[in-house]
């Protein structure tokens, strides 16, 4: 199946933004042309409604099984967005903001619709998308969870955050305001 940048950056059809794509890794940080990241952001903002969502029942090791939903950012391994073109990194960010963002709305989407359908209170396990290795800006995480709350309030969904440290969240959530249990 493919992922949920995959379908975006082919329907944009623009060479440079098809070469920064390999493997599921998007590096769109290999863009110098500011003008191709202007589009391809504009583009997104316009677009976002065709973002895949790659979501699928799977058995769990200890024989349970679970909704999943694939969730991808941008890759800023080989460099931090600041230390890109000072011209690129608004668009850089704002390309890193939509993706990222839509696919959690999306996440917090499908919790609600599970949530009204069963009648129980469904939960919504997150990651941190696009921190650590990728090295997205960790304000995108902020706005993840700011969405994330608008749309769960007051709805039957439990948001559970996960991370290699109870820590790692604690600025995002703060900032955003949401009520989570987090879980390392």
């Amino acid at each position: 199946l493919p992922d949920a940048l995959e379908p975006i950056i082919k329907k944009f059809n623009n060479e440079a933004v098809s070469n920064s794509y390999k493997c599921g890794y998007l590096e769109l940080f290999k863009i110098k042309d500011v003008k191709v990241l202007k589009d391809f952001d504009e583009y997104i903002k316009e677009n976002i409604g065709s973002l895949g969502i790659n979501a699928q029942w799977v058995m769990c090791a200890n024989g349970q099984k679970q909704f999943q939903v694939f969730a991808a950012a941008p890759s800023f391994q080989d460099c931090a967005i600041s230390e890109c073109k000072k011209e690129c990194q608004e668009f850089l960010k704002d390309i890193c903001n939509s993706l990222v963002v839509a696919q959690y709305k999306a996440l917090a989407k499908i919790a609600v619709i599970k949530s009204i359908l069963s009648g129980k209170q469904a939960e919504v396990h997150l990651t941190r998308v696009g921190q650590r290795s990728f090295r997205n800006p960790p304000e995108i995480m902020t706005d993840c969870l700011k969405e994330v709350g608008n749309i769960v309030k007051g709805r039957n969904v439990k948001v559970i955050l996960h991370a290699h440290s109870k820590t790692s969240w604690n600025k995002n959530i703060d900032e955003s305001g949401l009520k989570v249990e987090v879980d390392n």
